[in-house]
């Protein structure tokens, strides 16, 4: 493709963009901290500004996407494409409230990374005491919707499963359930910061325990199979 020697049948309905690892905070967790410095090049952002006017769906995501500078640049280009945008997903740590930068987006989904279910446990893990701040501005998305009768976006918590959290997964249930957004769920697939990828066999077998009983309790369907698909990624491991 970049020498002229590939041509491809059509052009890309769906966009996956990693767009840079720059972030505002330092997760303990997180592999992207040793290449912090990597971000899409000019000619990057070139290739991607002509598959847009023809994507239907756009998955965002870094690090945290609105600290790649020319976000907003690409948000306002689909902004500006009225009815025409693509359905777009954008994973972000909320630390910042994203609810006037993506006003007028037609957003699919809009998923909050918190990795605790209590503040003690996010600040560990995060690095930052800002709990309390990423779920106002949940809530302050939440109330927008209701106030403008919207259906979408999908409201979603992201949690990363690790050892320092997984005991929390029943409390993370309960308060997704009271703030009436869905969850998910992602494993650390491998060695990131300072958090193992549950090699302890203790640990897990009681992952396994809180997995099923949590499934066990919970009614809801997205819940479920978050948790479903969890287990048989735990059980992989073994």
């Amino acid at each position: 493709v970049g020498q002229g020697e590939t041509r491809l049948a059509t052009k890309p309905a769906s966009l996956y963009l990693h767009l840079s690892n720059a972030c505002n905070l330092r997760c303990k967790m997180c592999f992207q901290e040793r290449t912090r410095d990597y971000r899409l090049l000019p000619e990057g952002w070139r290739l991607l500004r002509e598959a847009v006017p023809v994507a239907r769906f756009a998955s965002v995501y870094g690090g945290e996407p609105f600290h790649a500078p020319e976000i907003l640049g690409l948000l306002d280009e689909w902004r500006g494409r009225g009815a025409d945008q693509p359905a777009i997903s954008i994973l972000t740590n909320e630390v910042e409230a994203t609810l006037e930068r993506v006003q007028g987006l037609r957003l699919a989904s809009l998923i909050f990374s918190l990795d605790g279910a209590r503040p003690e446990t996010y600040q560990a893990i995060r690095g930052a005491d800002l709990w309390h701040r990423v779920i106002d501005n949940l809530r302050s998305v939440q109330r927008a919707r209701f106030r403008w009768w919207l259906r979408r976006p999908s409201l979603l918590v992201a949690m990363t499963v690790m050892t320092s959290n997984f005991r929390e997964v029943p409390e993370m249930i309960a308060l997704t359930r009271g703030l009436g957004v869905g969850l998910l769920f992602r494993p650390i697939n491998f060695p990131g910061g300072e958090e193992d990828v549950f090699a302890q066999p203790e640990h897990r077998a009681e992952l396994a325990r809180v997995l099923t009983d949590s499934w066990r309790r919970t009614r809801s369907p997205l819940t479920r199979g978050g948790l479903e698909l969890m287990r048989r990624a735990m059980e992989g491991k073994r």
